[in-house]
């Protein structure tokens, strides 16, 4: 009765009765109530307790800065330059995933989840924080209350709801496992404009259902397509005003192809951050104009150098304390064209893939930058299995033998190798040669090799794929033949199924067998040449502070990077 009342009065006096139920019966011997109590330095600001969880506000909470330290902070913060040997056309987060968008793009715009820089663990950012319902198959989400856009404008559910919608809705995505939201199937169809699987229950509380657990889902949510824009706005395109986001930067000016001059944003919710005044990202630098640009000052932090080059300023004592390295979620390989063209045939593909020795052919060419890919998923992660891989390839026939004639294959080549890493292309094009392919480059610019993949023409793909999320899904989704990115050259039916049943595979250890099948089915068909996982690194120069390296992307986390004041 005291739960259906709706009047205060009628409902005060039914708790009563209770009570001296209670205590007529002798039930219960109230004790006290507890004083909640916490003891705060006296330069905290904004602190408030509150009768109910969470008690205390977090999100609130700042820590006083004298007016001279603030200062000081302004004055040597600086503006970081960095050089990217490829570049961006678009700031739009909807668009298809690639390592320079996962670098950029995080700055100025942010997620409900993140990837902790170098543990491979999910946490919240926009949501302040999210718990598991009805088994994994429902997610409750609850925004931090202190975060607004580039605009002014607060953050809140009705903003979440538009992003993916928005996403689900462009069909741009190649992350196939958002088909797995309530209702999401529909929106991608064209069947409906709402998220059925979206509930919201307040400006700050909203829950995701989903049609099947899924235990990588606030994983898949942290990647930067993921991107929570206002709700209405104009769709980040060919204006500085519309490209509103939530991140420690906000836009000045974009030159597609060649430079995005960015500012930081004086209301970011993590207070102190970002550390510098500004960042800005140079896009087309050669390798050795990056090079250059590290030692004259033009750029503060580089990477995509030379191999030689890389070597050459770690031994010079002004780079040395600013180097980085760290194992990276990227796997370089060569993608057959297993649906069209002379490499339909297997006994075509597998000599190829067996004419290269790569551990020597990575060795020789990019030294302590690599190690040899056994498989498409790195290291660290579910599947990887080293020691199966070296038995599989053990068991192979030998390559020793040329073909019969000569055969010409065209190749679109990601511009890291044609740049930084070309030693390996030449390489391996001297090893196809030597069984009587010549290697044919049709693409080596960003631009015509992301033309080239959605045409699916070329022969092979040379290029890498950089984990969207910290988990062997992120990978294997890249050959589903609807929504993988290379679902147009090679992709099968049973790699679909090999995709959904390791998805739907929540036990740890047979997630591992899963995709271990799925690696194991790569191979024996040659559909993939891996060739090596990346030691990501950066240089940065003396004056820059706050460097650290993390397992996705975005590798640095811009917002922690300052330039120094020199010592007096």
């Amino acid at each position: 009765e005291a739960r259906a009342e709706g009047q205060p009065a009628l409902r005060d006096a039914l708790y009563r009765r209770i009570e001296h139920l209670l205590l007529e019966a002798g039930a219960l011997v109230p004790l006290f109530h507890d004083i909640d109590y916490r003891l705060a330095s006296p330069r905290v600001r904004g602190l408030v307790l509150r009768g109910t969880k969470p008690y205390l506000n977090y999100g609130e909470v700042g820590v006083a800065v004298s007016p001279r330290v603030a200062e000081a902070r302004r004055a040597t913060g600086g503006t970081i330059h960095v050089p990217m040997t490829s570049g961006i056309m678009s700031l739009d987060p909807k668009q298809r995933s690639t390592a320079e968008l996962g670098e950029v793009l995080p700055c100025i715009f942010q997620t409900l989840t993140v990837e902790k820089g170098g543990l491979a663990q999910i946490i919240p950012c926009l949501a302040e924080r999210f718990r598991i319902e009805d088994g994994g198959q429902r997610y409750r989400f609850f925004l931090r209350e202190d975060v607004r856009f580039h605009n002014g404008r607060r953050l809140t559910a009705r903003d979440v709801r538009y992003s993916l919608e928005r996403l689900l809705q462009s069909r741009e995505t190649d992350l196939e496992s958002f088909a797995v939201i309530r209702g999401a199937k529909a929106l991608l169809g064209g069947e409906t404009r709402d998220l059925a699987g979206l509930r919201i229950h307040s400006a700050t509380e909203f829950t995701i259902e989903l049609e099947e657990p899924v235990a990588f889902f606030p994983a898949l949510l942290s990647h930067y397509q993921t991107a929570i824009i206002p709700e209405g706005g104009e769709p980040p395109a060919a204006t500085p005003h519309a490209w509103t986001g939530t991140g420690a930067f906000r836009v000045v000016a974009f030159e597609p192809g060649r430079r995005l001059e960015l500012e930081r944003n004086k209301t970011y919710w993590r207070q102190g951050y970002p550390r510098s005044e500004g960042l800005v990202f140079h896009f087309g630098i050669k390798p050795k104009d990056i090079l250059g640009g590290l030692q004259d000052g033009r750029f503060s932090v580089g990477a995509e150098l030379l191999p030689a080059d890389v070597e050459e300023l770690r031994r010079q004592p002004e780079f040395a304390s600013g180097y980085r390295e760290t194992p990276r979620l990227v796997t370089y390989f060569v993608a057959f064209n297993t649906l069209r063209g002379p490499l339909r045939s297997r006994a075509l593909r597998l000599r190829l893939a067996r004419s290269v020795d790569l551990p020597r052919l990575i060795r020789q060419t990019l030294g302590r930058l690599a190690i040899p890919a056994h498989g498409i998923i790195p290291p660290g992660l579910p599947g990887h299995d080293p020691e199966a891989a070296t038995r599989r390839l053990s068991a192979g026939s030998d390559a020793s033998e040329t073909m019969a004639g000569s055969l010409e294959l065209t190749a679109a080549i990601h511009p890291v190798l044609t740049g930084p890493y070309a030693a390996v292309t030449r390489e391996l094009s001297t090893a196809f040669a030597a069984q009587g392919v010549a290697v044919r480059p049709v693409a080596t610019n960003m631009e015509e090799f992301l033309q080239a993949h959605r045409e699916g023409t070329a022969d092979m793909f040379i290029g890498r794929w950089a984990a969207d999320y910290p988990d062997p899904d992120s990978f294997a989704s890249v050959f589903h033949s609807q929504t993988g990115f290379f679902g147009r050259v090679c992709s099968s039916p049973e790699i679909d199924r090999l995709i959904a049943r390791a998805r739907s595979e929540s036990v740890p250890a047979l997630r591992h067998t899963r995709y271990r099948e799925l690696e194991d089915m790569l191979a024996a068909d040659a559909i993939i040449l891996p060739m090596f996982h990346e030691q990501a690194y950066r240089i940065a120069r003396p004056e820059v502070d706050g460097l650290t390296l993390g397992l996705g992307t975005p590798t640095v986390s811009m917002e922690e990077l300052r330039i120094a004041s020199p010592d007096p």
